[in-house]
């Protein structure tokens, strides 16, 4: 469902009326062309306050897209209703301050880039599970394909921003320097997650704790290039479901 900025600016969104009116909403560093087409433009400086104020325009159901930029969410929390499209090209970045939470209960169109950061949390809410946001991804919070990038900060941050309905997707060859630890959660491995021997102090990949709630699952690999892992997947106590092929 990504959305062309341009055509959104000019001539409208394809389809648009399935979803509702959509609004554009331009970052302190968006282009001018994206300026000159957005309802509100923020000034870098509790950017939440254009992002809400257009979402209340939207109250009725709709699509909000922020155009390319950096978004900084300082002083005020940001709920983003069931009945809206939350539309993030690329280049768009949601920097979120210490103690702010952006909480989605809609559908988030974004691709495979980065889209969230700072010390804030982005929480996916349990009404976002039906039919709205069936999956997550680590992409979304800076992980990046490859051996050379430790992927494991995002892999997490996404893990802690869903609900057990909505799985976090491995759908490349990621590296991981610090253990993932699923907690009520889902992981859905499709492509890899690998401990390299940079990282061999990480005593596993992954631990599996949770009421019978936590979920490894998928096709993918995990592996460990340290000669002597104390274990590549660490499951707790609890009778948790996994069923990834090659660990």
């Amino acid at each position: 469902m990504n959305r062309n900025l341009n055509a959104a600016l000019s001539v409208g969104i394809s389809g648009a009326g399935e979803i509702g009116p959509y609004l554009v909403v331009a970052a302190v560093d968006s282009p001018d062309f994206a300026k000159g087409g957005a309802s509100l433009v923020c000034d870098g400086v509790n950017d939440e306050v254009e992002i809400n104020n257009t979402l209340s325009r939207l109250s009725s159901g709709g699509q909000l897209i922020l155009a390319p930029g950096t978004y900084n969410i300082q002083t005020t929390n940001i709920t983003v209703g069931a009945n809206i499209v939350f539309s993030l090209p690329g280049n768009t970045t949601l920097n979120l301050s210490a103690g702010r939470t952006l909480t989605i209960t809609g559908y988030l169109d974004a691709g495979l880039y980065t889209i969230f950061s700072g010390a804030g949390l982005v929480v996916f809410s349990d009404t976002a599970t039906s039919g709205t946001n069936i999956a997550v991804y680590p992409q979304w919070w800076g992980a990046r394909v490859g051996t050379t990038f430790d992927s494991a900060p995002a892999i997490q941050a996404a893990l802690t921003a869903v609900p057990q309905g909505i799985p976090v997707i491995i759908n490349g060859d990621f590296r991981a320097d610090s253990t993932i630890i699923i907690d009520n959660r889902t992981l859905n491995v499709q492509g890899g997650i690998t401990r390299t021997t940079a990282s061999a102090a990480v005593t596993e990949v992954i631990r599996i704790i949770g009421n019978n709630r936590a979920r490894l699952i998928g096709t993918g690999v995990i592996s460990s290039q340290n000669a002597t892992p104390r274990g590549v997947v660490h499951v707790g106590p609890n009778n948790l479901f996994t069923d990834v092929n090659n660990i």
